[in-house]
């Protein structure tokens, strides 16, 4: 098994902040899960007041073209809230060329990020491009 080491680039927020995880993972630890992504602990998600499943919430992102997207290192994972047509990866010696209007960012993709705040009970904050990295 080898490592792989990729460069994210996408428009959106970062969701929880260094250290501090993802909200849902959060719950599902106030619940008493080690890891808040097992099919057991799905359950314990939360969407504004309501707790729902893991496979819900993702549900209503794909409604509004929004992923969660993992980032820095897959034991520590960050996560960032991100429109899915923002989403550009490059593996390690794979490198990928941006197109010249790439950066361009269209009204829905503001819409879709405050539209996926509000069904994931996530303050809203200004999104924009974010680089990152994740190492696997």
């Amino acid at each position: 098994m080898g490592q792989s080491t990729d460069a994210i680039l996408c428009w959106g927020l970062k969701v929880g902040g260094e250290d501090e995880g993802c909200p849902w993972e959060d719950k599902a630890r106030e619940a008493g899960f080690d890891d808040p992504f097992s099919d057991e602990a799905f359950a314990y998600f939360m969407i504004g007041e309501k707790y729902v499943s893991w496979l819900k919430a993702r549900e209503e992102m794909k409604k509004v073209d929004v992923e969660l997207i993992t980032h820095c290192y897959w034991d520590y994972p960050m996560y960032i809230l991100a429109v899915r047509a923002s989403n550009k990866t490059a593996s390690r010696g794979s490198p990928e060329s941006i197109p010249d209007d790439y950066l361009t960012v269209p009204p829905q993709w503001v819409e879709a990020i405050i539209e996926a705040c509000k069904k994931l009970g996530i303050e809203y904050e200004s999104p924009g491009w974010i680089l990152c990295s994740y190492w696997c």
